[in-house]
């Protein structure tokens, strides 16, 4: 009768263990058959670099790294002593022309004094657009990311003056199993959650998927399934109210195949 009990205790033992796994694949079949694929990450923001289209000298840096700027607001003066001078002789070749078209007597000087009037013109508004790049101002509002010059420095074409993030929209990578990619697709919708507003639920959709498998990040999930092969998926968040913040860490629901 003892022997019988000491047999018993560890079927007994199995058939809960087999029970309890049958539970889990039920469940993480459930999960995979409700349309819905889950996913975590870091929120980050949209970055937008602010370059130079000129090579000259930069007088004044009008904001500082961390600063809210509107869209509009100056972020960088460069010298524009050069480009005032090119502007002012466009000017003079403006009126120069136009004197010349009113002296005109024949049609045929008349033709060509309009059309030195029209090439006059031309230039002035080219000197003007060029004079207008000395003065740098955001096109977004947001928040300067960095600011990589320094007053004195020269600044050439292509050159960055800041990089500005977006606040109004964020991003969210999640990593999705590659047997569940083929459900994903560009513009599906997501809820995406954070830790501060657990009763709150933020608008996103999928703006990228890529195009090539990863291992899973080493600050994402469990050992055993960071040997998975995963791909990254961008999500696009609505931050209007700019409750979101770039750094917070934020689960994520697709909505994919409701």
């Amino acid at each position: 009768m003892k022997h019988k009990r000491l047999v018993l205790v560890p079927l007994v033992l199995v058939i809960l263990g087999a029970a309890g796994i049958g539970w889990y694949l039920y469940q993480a079949n459930q999960n995979s058959s409700n349309g819905k694929i889950e996913g975590s990450g870091t929120i980050e923001a949209v970055d937008l670099n602010i370059s130079s289209r000129l090579s000259a000298e930069v007088k004044a840096v009008k904001v500082r790294e961390g600063e809210h700027v509107k869209k509009g607001d100056v972020l960088v003066v460069l010298d524009d002593s050069i480009l005032k001078d090119q502007v002012a002789a466009a000017k003079a070749g403006v009126e120069a022309a136009q004197a010349t078209l009113d002296d005109a007597q024949t049609n045929s000087e008349k033709k060509l004094a309009e059309a030195q009037l029209q090439q006059a013109k031309a230039n002035l508004s080219m000197a003007e657009i060029q004079a207008s790049y000395a003065i740098i101002k955001s096109p977004i509002d947001g928040s300067i990311i960095s600011l990589p010059v320094l007053e004195g420095e020269v600044a050439s074409p292509g050159s960055t003056l800041a990089v500005i993030g977006k606040t109004s929209e964020l991003d969210l990578t999640i990593y999705v199993d590659e047997k569940e990619l083929g459900r994903v697709k560009i513009g599906d919708e997501a809820k995406v959650e954070v830790d501060s507003y657990p009763n709150k639920h933020f608008k996103g959709k999928v703006i990228e998927i890529a195009s090539e498998p990863e291992f899973t990040p080493q600050n994402v999930q469990t050992k055993e399934q960071r040997t998975n092969l995963v791909f990254a998926v961008t999500i696009r968040v609505d931050n209007k109210n700019g409750l979101l913040k770039p750094g917070m860490p934020a689960d994520a629901i697709l909505m994919s195949g409701e």
